[in-house]
């Protein structure tokens, strides 16, 4: 026999040898949630000038404090290295004395690609924290782009306390 052939199986059993390695390794993958938060009173604003005199910003919170609805948008900062989010919150308390309804809008785009535009409408009872929460829809795991906003209709007395996204890593 020639040498190449005498070779063939050792190449052939360490390829599927390095193949078996690998897949084991991909099997024990662990994935890692990392949750992004800012408050509401550093990542929400008033949507337009307008509404700025109704909101509040606190040092944990926007919050509306005038007698009619107001909206505020909120945008997380984020940072070339972290992949796009798979998960968006944004967390509101109803500071009211009644029960309101509230109603949000993610967008996730840009204008050359579009955008996509999800409403949320959640009833907030009072005194407890309700969550708006946004995933992408099947068949993308994560949103089209890594940054997404947050447009609310805050009722009085209602206010935005926490804006957070967060990013599945498999490690």
């Amino acid at each position: 026999m020639d040498r190449p052939s005498l070779l063939r199986p050792f190449k052939t059993a360490l390829c599927a040898g390095t193949l078996v390695m690998a897949a084991a390794g991909g099997a024990n993958a662990e994935i890692v949630s990392h949750f992004f938060y800012q408050n509401g009173g550093n990542a929400c604003t008033g949507a337009l000038p307008t509404y700025e005199g109704a909101l509040r910003k606190r040092p944990k919170a926007i919050v509306n404090q005038g007698d009619v609805p107001a909206y505020a948008t909120c945008s997380a900062m984020s940072d070339a290295a972290i992949p796009n989010p798979n998960r968006v919150l944004a967390l509101a308390y109803n500071r009211g004395t009644i029960p309101v309804e509230m109603s949000c809008t993610m967008v996730n785009g840009d204008e050359v690609d579009g955008a996509n535009y999800v409403v949320s409408t959640r009833n907030l009872p009072v005194g407890q924290p309700t969550q708006f929460v946004w995933v992408p829809l099947a068949p993308k795991p994560v949103f089209q782009y890594g940054l997404v906003g947050v447009s609310c209709l805050l009722p009085p007395n209602v206010e935005i306390d926490t804006f957070a996204y967060y990013v599945d890593e498999t490690i």
